[in-house]
């Protein structure tokens, strides 16, 4: 199966298909799986559906929905869509929720057979930080972005990256 199938076969989008990751060179399984679901589901247009009873509902004699109904509304249309929020997205081999112990098995797998053992899941990560830095983004967006909760470590990964920004900034200066 592949993600076209997905996309075609309305029924399957709100529960969701389970896809299983290949290598992109052996085509052997990699034991992640994800679990596609779409905007076209079932459950989607159940959802909408109600919304529109609901709103009905909601509409004084006029026909007119006030703005706090409507949020009500929009609200319980967007719990109906999360009714499967808590299903992990990534999935480990048994279909379980992928850990970071899963993954960093994973990329080791991967990195001793490419011969990069030396590069670990932190470095990539620090790695990424600084490509966000440099592309200009700010503390808040690679928060939202790497993960990071605190300041101190995004301004410390990224710092190097603001540092040369800065450099080349002031060579570009000076002239």
């Amino acid at each position: 199966m592949d993600l076209g199938d997905v996309y075609n076969v309305q029924e399957d989008q709100g529960p969701g298909r389970w896809l299983e990751w290949l290598h992109p060179v052996t085509g052997e399984g990699t034991g992640l799986r994800v679990k596609v679901a779409g905007p076209d589901s079932l459950l989607a247009a159940h959802a909408a559906a109600q919304m529109v009873d609901d709103l009905a509902e909601l509409a004084d004699e006029n026909g007119r929905v006030s703005g706090a109904d409507r949020a009500k509304a929009q609200r319980a249309y967007l719990a109906r869509l999360d009714a499967s929020a808590d299903a992990p997205i990534l999935c480990g081999a048994r279909g379980g929720r992928l850990r970071y112990k899963d993954v960093a098995e994973i990329m080791l797998k991967e990195r001793r057979r490419l011969g990069v053992e030396a590069h670990d899941l932190h470095a990539l990560r620090y790695t990424g930080v600084q490509e966000l830095a440099l592309a200009g983004c700010d503390d808040d967006e690679i928060a939202s972005y790497s993960g990071h909760t605190s300041k101190a470590m995004i301004r410390k990964y990224a710092g190097e990256a603001r540092q040369l920004m800065r450099a080349l900034s002031a060579r570009e200066k000076r002239g």
